[in-house]
């Protein structure tokens, strides 16, 4: 029986024969396959004639490549009946002991390299003195001649960079970096698989190189990290590698190569400082997501790209999948003074209650983030915990009762819900995590508030989430019904499908909350440690525009200088054209334009940012009204923010001042006197009294009241007045212009002497002014050219605050040059300078007060004002409890 089974088993299958050697074939039959073999490829690719016909067991069949160092053949390995790539070293570099140490250390490291995005190495051998080593055959071509094909399918450029990223990350975890990535250096397998090749330029991150020469200049200079050009010298990290991957993606997305337009030097010269060009400039269509994962491949600074290949292969993934990130409503306001103040939880309205919960629950690490599709959708209906009375407890249970909501929102126990909410109110820490869930699921509020000297409620309905108003309305009690009726309609109008940010991961929620928090609630470092955590949640969801406008927030809470100021507009204008809907970037971008003193640019960002429901705007978009004259705005936004029942003082100063100077000095005086009432701070307090005095024509007072101040205090100031500009106007209102001159000492100390400041662009102007109404002159012409200087610095910056057009005008005047003067004054008066109350006693107005043309400018400035005023007036009295609450009448 087995002689049986041996014969038939050892017959050839081509021709019968019994004798069987190699690869079941008999002899006769193995040498006709050889010959066949031999010739069929005996045309497909040149044989130079320095090419080996033999290599070991390898037959040479043709040249694939070549390069300075070393050679690729396709060759025949016989005994596994397969093809393959083989490498050699070419006989001129034999005699180089870097090129030999190279060509063994490739070998070396893409033997140790198990991966299947990385070319596999065979055999590590040498032919005489020729070291040589045999690879998979990679018949795909590579990456260089499949691009042009990717042009325009961008998922399958990102799903292509991913692959590729995830084999670099496993030689990152093995201690290899490539250096060397570009499009030659990926080719493709018969399954289309990418595969990493050419590691000559390895390097291990845990071994020092003894190599020397070439290996300090590393790479392809267009693909090639700006530290590697930098410090040639330096150890590489893993994120020379990011960039080279970035360099890929870019050149895929694009159809070039970053700084394509350079030669090799000239990359070599620039790669260090110069950014290359967004992508959606070259191609439009680009999904502007993938282009911030690029860019932040290609960043200047290492620390700025992706921290691993790995998470940049997560970014694209998360790209891919559509995921994007959620962010958490927080409360930035800008005052005149341009400083940041963030209130305190307990001073905000409910919503603020919720979110300082969230952010509180947030970095509470054992407990679980609650899941963002669920949270999203969730909905609580309570009072407002600031201003709880019986009335509005009963109106909230009565609304949550009627309230029927479409799916998929659902409403949270109005119960359960209000006891939770009361004790985050008042306690430092939560009970149980049951509680925490329950409240942090809640990110849809709805918030019911009396309001003052009205029997109606207010009832406000905001999403936690995007910082923005769904539905608002005021209504009596015994109506809840109707209301709860209207305001399903309205959530079901806007809330029918799941926002975009409850697509993201429960970590990438947990870190963009602490980010939050930190932002928020300001310590040392705390804002860089957000900007960290705020990158981390973009590298984790790119096309997340709530991240990216948290970022621009972080940015302008960093410091006020160009930079930072620079790349929160860059953020909130990225988030911005990511999401059109989101009212929260372009408040963002308006801040950031403020900051810069472009209010013209501030104005229709605000307004955009408004008309899309954006919360707690009021102050920002009232601050921007007030500078552009236009008073009656400026005052409804006031009596807007006092509505939702805020303890913010800051709109009711600033409705003060506006019918102070629009001239309704009585109502005016009341409201100001009710915010001395409610001002801790005995310096300002005695400020607000001295401005009472001067709006009542009481120079004696408010003189003694304000120089009280000014020795003490010399650089109080809340965005109005300075104890001793008061002091200053009072002087000047007397005609006193020496003692008008002897405030400029005090002025010039609180004042911060850079252009980028307001009060820093007005002292030495005013001074020069004053030097020459009391017939001291002999410094003004060098005064007035340093302040002309420095005002053109400021709108050459592309400044539009009226006050700095002003200062040039008088500057200019003062110097004799009147037709120019009058040209600025005109483009003053155009971006919203108006002549009123306040400004009568500016210094700047002195050059101007005998000419007939300003008599002309101020009285049209004036009918301006009055027009203001009758607006107000209307207002006010079309709505007298609206003036009682907002105004202190």
């Amino acid at each position: 029986m087995s002689d049986a089974l041996s014969s038939a088993t050892l017959r050839c299958p081509s021709c019968g024969a019994a004798a069987v050697l190699a690869n079941g074939l008999c002899a006769r039959c193995l040498l006709g396959v050889a010959l066949d073999f031999d010739a069929a490829f005996a045309d497909s690719e040149a044989i130079p004639a320095d090419a080996p016909r033999r290599v070991g067991r390898y037959r040479i069949l043709g040249e694939i490549a070549r390069g300075g160092v070393g050679v690729v053949y396709r060759a025949w390995q016989p005994d596994l009946g397969r093809e393959v790539a083989l490498k050699m070293l070419l006989p001129a570099r034999l005699d180089t002991p870097d090129a030999r140490d190279r060509f063994r250390r490739e070998a070396e490291v893409m033997a140790g390299l198990d991966h299947p995005g990385i070319l596999p190495v065979y055999e590590v051998g040498s032919e005489g003195d020729r070291p040589f080593f045999s690879m998979k055959l990679a018949e795909g071509g590579n990456l260089v001649e499949r691009a042009p094909h990717l042009r325009g399918r961008f998922r399958e450029c990102a799903r292509l960079v991913a692959a590729i990223a995830r084999a670099v990350a496993h030689a990152h975890a093995r201690g290899v970096l490539h250096r060397d990535l570009k499009p030659s250096n990926i080719v493709f397998d018969a399954a289309d698989q990418p595969l990493v090749t050419d590691f000559g330029l390895a390097r291990f991150l845990a071994r020092e190189s003894s190599l020397t020469g070439l290996d300090h200049v590393i790479g392809t200079p267009r693909y090639v990290a700006p530290e590697v050009v930098a410090t040639p010298g330096e150890r590489p990290s893993a994120a020379a590698d990011v960039y080279g991957l970035g360099a890929i993606l870019y050149e895929l997305l694009t159809g070039q190569p970053p700084f394509a337009e350079l030669t090799a030097l000239e990359v070599l010269q620039e790669v260090r400082t110069r950014r290359p060009r967004a992508p959606r400039q070259i191609v439009a269509a680009i999904p502007a997501a993938l282009e911030a994962i690029c860019l932040r491949c290609l960043e200047k600074r290492r620390e700025d790209r992706y921290p691993s290949a790995g998470a940049l292969a997560d970014a694209l993934d998360g790209w891919l999948g559509g995921h994007k990130q959620p962010a958490l409503r927080g409360l930035n306001f800008v005052l005149p003074s341009r400083r940041r103040r963030v209130l305190a939880a307990a001073a905000l309205v409910l919503i603020g209650s919720v979110a300082a919960a969230a952010i509180e629950y947030a970095t509470r690490s054992p407990v679980p983030i609650p899941d963002p599709l669920r949270a999203t959708q969730s909905v609580v209906v309570l009072p407002d915990l600031l201003r709880r009375t019986p009335a509005v407890d009963e109106a909230s249970h009565r609304i949550a009762a009627a309230l029927e909501l479409p799916p998929p929102l659902h409403l949270r126990p109005f119960d359960a819900s209000l006891e939770t909410a009361a004790r985050m109110a008042a306690a430092t820490r939560f009970v149980t995590d049951s509680d925490v869930d329950a409240a942090v699921g809640a990110f849809i509020v709805i918030s019911v508030a009396p309001i003052d000297g009205s029997p109606s409620l207010l009832l406000l309905a905001t999403d936690d989430l995007r910082e923005e108003r769904l539905f608002e309305t005021t209504f009596a009690p015994g109506d809840e019904t109707r209301v709860a009726r209207e305001l399903s309609a309205a959530l079901a109008r806007k809330r029918a499908q799941p926002t975009a940010e409850a697509r993201l991961s429960r970590h990438a929620l947990d870190v963009l909350l602490r980010a939050i928090r930190l932002l928020l609630i300001p310590s040392e470092g705390s804002n860089a440690t957000a900007v960290a955590a705020l990158k981390d949640v973009i590298e984790a969801a790119p096309d997340s525009a709530l991240a990216h406008a948290w970022l621009a927030y972080a940015y302008v809470e960093h410091g006020g200088d160009a930079f930072w100021i620079d790349s929160a507009i860059d953020e909130a204008a990225r988030a911005e054209r990511m999401d059109p809907t989101l009212g929260f970037a372009a408040k963002q971008l308006g801040v950031a334009y403020q900051l810069k003193s472009w209010f013209a640019r501030a104005l229709p960002a605000y307004e955009q940012a408004r008309a899309l429901g954006t919360l707690f705007l009021e102050n920002q978009l009232g601050w921007v009204y007030y500078v552009r004259g236009r008073f009656a705005d400026s005052y409804r936004m006031c009596v807007e923010r006092q509505r939702v029942g805020t303890q913010d003082p800051f709109p009711r100063r600033l409705a003060a001042q506006v019918l102070l100077e629009v001239g309704e000095t009585g109502r005016g005086v009341r409201a100001l006197e009710s915010a001395i009432a409610e001002e801790p701070d005995p310096n300002l307090r005695a400020l607000y009294e001295a401005e009472i005095a001067w709006y009542r024509d009481d120079y004696a007072t408010c003189r003694e009241r304000a120089a009280g101040i000014a020795p003490t205090v010399p650089e109080l100031y809340d965005g109005f007045y300075t104890p001793t500009g008061l002091v200053r106007a009072c002087a000047m209102a007397d005609g006193d212009f020496a003692a008008a001159l002897a405030t400029m000492e005090i002025a010039k100390r609180g004042a911060p002497d850079n252009t980028a400041s307001a009060a820093g662009l007005s002292e030495g102007l005013r001074e020069a002014i004053l030097l020459t109404k009391v017939g001291r002159a002999e410094n003004v012409p060098a005064m007035l050219a340093q302040a002309r200087q420095r005002l053109q610095t400021a709108i050459d910056a592309n400044s539009d605050y009226p006050p700095v057009w002003l200062r040039m005008a008088a500057a200019q005047r003062a110097a004799g040059e009147t037709d120019a003067a009058y040209a600025t004054l005109e483009h003053a008066f155009a971006l919203g300078l108006t002549l009123d109350r306040r400004t009568r006693g500016e210094v700047e107005l002195v050059p101007f007060a005998d000419d007939a043309r300003f008599a002309a400018m101020r009285a049209a400035s004036e009918a301006h004002v009055a027009a203001e005023r009758s607006a107000i007036v209307a207002e006010l009295e079309a709505s007298p409890a609206a003036g009682r609450s907002n105004a202190g009448l």
